[in-house]
Formats: C-alpha cells, sequence, structure tokens
C-alpha cells in the first residue's frame, strides 16, 4: 500500500506501482485504490503476474479490500423486549411514545437503543420508565427527534456462535412473536473483536413452530364503531377489514381515544376573535396546558395544534381533523383542549373471519369522559397497521358521553306551595358528571306554570318549568352543567305556584337527576 500524490488541474495523469513481488504459487492478483487505507475499492482483478502495474483510472468496483485482520466473526443474540416505536417524547435524558402503555418500571435495568432516525445506533440504561417514557441514567450523545425509532432491549448480549463463513447457526429460545436482535462482530487470530458500534446489527422475528402461519406483511386498516353503554362504559364493536388478507397472526388492536374529562366541569377557553373556516390561527381567551399535537375541539371540529405563540393565546392549526368539516366561529365560543388515552385490545390468532368476529365487542371503562376523537390500529406478527381514524362530534353534545350511571331523586308529596329547601337535601358519595334534569307531576297544574330551582350547597344549579296542564318539565341537558361535587348538598326549591278557588298547583312532584 503507498500513498500516490496527483498533481491538481489535470485528469490525464497515471499511478505505477513498481517492483511487485508475489508468492511463488501466486497465479494473479487483484488491485484497489481509495482516499483512505480503510475505504479501499478494486480497480483490476485477476492481472497476470508482473513487476509493475500501471492505474489510468480505472473505475472502482464495490468489491472492498481483504481485511488482513479478519479470522473468524462471533455472532451474539438479545431479545427485544418492546419493539421499535417512533419517538414524540424525547428530552436530554428522555425518550418515549404516548400511545405507549409501559407498566410502570418495569424496563429498569435494561437498553434503551435508538434503531433509526437521528442518533440511530445509541444505547443507554433505562433508569426507570412510566406508561410512555423511559428516563435513562445518562445523557443522549445525540438527542434522538421525531424522525427516530427506539426500542427497549436486555441489558446484555447472549453468546450465539463462531464462524469463518456464512452460514453461522445458533438456537434461541422458541417465543412466537418476539424479536431478537443480532450482531456479527469480526476478530482476529487473538479473538479481539471490533467495536459493537461499527459492527452490523439485524432484527428477526421468530415464526415459532407452532403458531399459525405468519402473515406477509402488516394487517389493512381496520374499521371499527364505538358505542357507549351507561354505568362509565363505552364498547368498541364491529372491528371488520376490507379484506382478511394478512389478519390471521393479529393479536392486538390499540385505540387511543380523544376526549374531554367532565369532571373537570365546562372548559372555561373560549375564542377571542373570530374564526373564519379558511383560517389555519385560532386565538383564545385563555392560555392553557396545551402541547403541539395535542387536538382542540371548537363545536364539531377537530383541529391539530401545530404551533403556540410564546403567550399561550394563538395556536396555529391543522383544520377539518378526523374528517370533521371547517366552520366559521363567533367570538366566545367555547374550545376544548382533548386529553388522550391508549387501550389495548386482545386477540387469539385466526380470530378475523371466524364466527366469533361476527359478534365481537370489547367494554372499556372510562366514566364521566365525553369522547371526541378515536384512532385504531391491527399489529400482527409482521407490524402495525394504518390507523383507523373517527370522530364523534356530529351529536348534540359533540362527542359520547360515558358519564357513571345511576340517578338521584328528590320528591314532594302531596300540593305544591312555595317553599326554600322543599325536599330533605341529598348528600353526593363522589363527584359525577350529570346526564340531564327534569320533573314530574302526578297532577299537573292548572293556574300558571310551576317553577323549581335545584340548588348544590345552596347554590342554583339549574331551573326546570313544568307548564300549565303538562305534568313533565323541560329536560335539562348535564353536558352544560357543572360537575356534582363530593359531599355537596343537593336541594330543591319551589320558586312559583299559584293556587285559586278553580285551579290546582300540582301535586307529587318528583325532581330526576340522572348521572
Amino acid at each position: 500500500m503507498i500513498t500516490a500524490n496527483i498533481p491538481a488541474g489535470t485528469n490525464s495523469n497515471t499511478v505505477t506501482l513498481q517492483s511487485l513481488s508475489f508468492a511463488p504459487a501466486t497465479v494473479g492478483f487483484n488491485v484497489y485504490r481509495g482516499t483512505i487505507p480503510q475505504r479501499l475499492y478494486r480497480i483490476a482483478s485477476g492481472q497476470p503476474i508482473a513487476a509493475t502495474y500501471t492505474d489510468t483510472g480505472a473505475g472502482a468496483t464495490l468489491n472492498p479490500a481483504p481485511d488482513a485482520n479478519f479470522d473468524h466473526a462471533n455472532v451474539y443474540w438479545r431479545f427485544e423486549l418492546q419493539p421499535a416505536a417512533p419517538v414524540d417524547i424525547v428530552s436530554t435524558n428522555t425518550v418515549g411514545n404516548s400511545q405507549l402503555q409501559m407498566a410502570a418500571n418495569v424496563y429498569r435495568g435494561t437498553i434503551a437503543r435508538i434503531s433509526a432516525g437521528t442518533g440511530e445506533g445509541q444505547e443507554l440504561q433505562i433508569a426507570g420508565n412510566t406508561a410512555t417514557t423511559l428516563t435513562l441514567t445518562q445523557k443522549w450523545g445525540i438527542e434522538p427527534d421525531t424522525t427516530s425509532s427506539f426500542s427497549v432491549v436486555e441489558s446484555s448480549w447472549h453468546y450465539g456462535s463462531t464462524g469463518t463463513n456464512s452460514p453461522v447457526s445458533f438456537s434461541v429460545p422458541d417465543r412466537p412473536g418476539a424479536s431478537v436482535e443480532v450482531s456479527g462482530r469480526a476478530a482476529n487470530v487473538r479473538n479481539e473483536e471490533t467495536d459493537p458500534a461499527l459492527s452490523p446489527l439485524t432484527v428477526w422475528q421468530i415464526g415459532g413452530v407452532s403458531v399459525v402461519p405468519v402473515d406477509q406483511s402488516v394487517p389493512p386498516a381496520p374499521s371499527f364503531g364505538l358505542v357507549p353503554t351507561g354505568n362509565g362504559s363505552v364498547q368498541v364493536q364491529a372491528i371488520g377489514f376490507g379484506t382478511l388478507v394478512n389478519t390471521r397472526t393479529i393479536t392486538a388492536g390499540t385505540m387511543t381515544i380523544g376526549y374531554w374529562d367532565e369532571l373537570n366541569g365546562p372548559t372555561v377557553v373560549a375564542l377571542s376573535a373570530p374564526v373564519a373556516a379558511t383560517d389555519s390561527t385560532v386565538q383564545l381567551n385563555t392560555a392553557n396546558a396545551a402541547q403541539v399535537g395535542d387536538l382542540l375541539q371548537v363545536e364539531a371540529e377537530v383541529m391539530v395544534v401545530q404551533q403556540i405563540s410564546l403567550d399561550g393565546l394563538t395556536y396555529t392549526v391543522a383544520r377539518g381533523a378526523y374528517a370533521t368539516a371547517p366552520g366559521s366561529y363567533e367570538v366566545g365560543v367555547p374550545a376544548w383542549d382533548l386529553s388522550r388515552k391508549t387501550f389495548i385490545l386482545p386477540f387469539f390468532p385466526d380470530f378475523f373471519g371466524s364466527p366469533a368476529s361476527g359478534s365481537y365487542s370489547y367494554p372499556l371503562s372510562f366514566p364521566d369522559k365525553r369522547i371526541v376523537t378515536a384512532d385504531l390500529f391491527m399489529t400482527n406478527a409482521r407490524g402495525n397497521s394504518e390507523a383507523a381514524q373517527a370522530a364523534f362530534t356530529d351529536v348534540t353534545d359533540y362527542g359520547l358521553r360515558t358519564l357513571s350511571g345511576g340517578q338521584l331523586t328528590l320528591q314532594i308529596d302531596g300540593p305544591l306551595a312555595i317553599q326554600t329547601n322543599a325536599a330533605p337535601p341529598l348528600t353526593i358519595d363522589s363527584t359525577h358528571s350529570v346526564r340531564d334534569v327534569f320533573a314530574m307531576l302526578n297532577q299537573a297544574p292548572t293556574g300558571t306554570s310551576v317553577e323549581l330551582e335545584v340548588t348544590q350547597n345552596g347554590q342554583p344549579y339549574c331551573s326546570l318549568t313544568i307548564p300549565v296542564n303538562q305534568t313533565s318539565s323541560n329536560v335539562v341537558d348535564g353536558a352544560t352543567l357543572g360537575t356534582l361535587e363530593a359531599q355537596a348538598q343537593i336541594g330543591l326549591n319551589v320558586v312559583s305556584v299559584s293556587q285559586t278557588q278553580y285551579t290546582a298547583p300540582g301535586s307529587d312532584l318528583t325532581v330526576t337527576i340522572r348521572l
């Protein structure tokens, strides 16, 4: 190996290697050229034995020069404990994905690896984890970003095998569906290995010996329904596919729900400036804890927050997310910053296409929430499908209310009269959102309407009116009311009735608060 200096400014130079010598059994030789010794590529093959070789600018091939230090390869393996997931949570010493549902601290002491994107190849030990985020014992050398993916792997490698040529065989435990990382490392005659960071690493998923045939690709995007069933639950129903190809090994579905927690009460955030259907920014009256990527709901439209001003009052948004229609809104229209929660739906292999799949439903306990959006993707032996999306804003309350179930009743026997605290107060056991409030009479008023007031801790909560000659009142939608607070006293005032010689005030009153 020699260094050749080529004069600048010319393109007709030659380099001659002189005084070449070879072993007696040599029948030919190859020639390599490159900018540095570690990057030599073959420019001539099988040259006849000669004392010189002249390079006139021969084209290089993709064949590198042999490694004089290579004697054999050592192969190692380790299990992936958490498959690769895209990064959407990151800091100097954390990494995570907001859709994961990891058990708390289950990965303490294992390794977080950046498997793709910015910072690829970095490995750091995990100090602890939440459902979505890994906290590391050290800082990243190169901080990952949203182009990166990360996985969780075992803290140490297992020795597999040694070989001087391919193939090299070794055994791993049979865990169908699990993924194994395999690392091959070059070693010299003293078994000194090259740096693992410079060695090839690949991931292999175990197909198993007794499972159904592995699908050839990821599943198609699913369709699904979401139906509130009362008592704080909602059911996932009617999961289906346009084709059953690549659905045999589906073992899980991941549903992420965008919602408003009704125990927080009605939102205090509202538009502080009009918004046209074509606008890409919204101005709010109050800053909240929203982040880029969050969902913002205004009436029946869902928007995705793309940028937030420094004062937190102006959002740049993507309009009409989840196939909702962009609208025009006046000042004062409420704006809801939605939260997200992820649920995992389990399945058995070969479930889809079986008779059981036609009547599938899976309950999710999620009390006192207003569900606005849902995303669902399915996972088979090959990976994750595209996510199907649905919005539930085309209903009266702009979402599916799960509530908590049950009801409260306040009763007055006999004819009504104007009275404060007309019925014994009720004490609320825990905080609840309200479905609706209404009143019924056994005998209708014949003179004037009955005016009622439901109170919470002595303060007005809602008003009800029973018209003349009617036995039922208006129904107050609980979505417009605040919550009933734990340990609060719920009372009833009869605000207005009338009784004369020829009219009746109405009698036997029942006020119902449905939860």
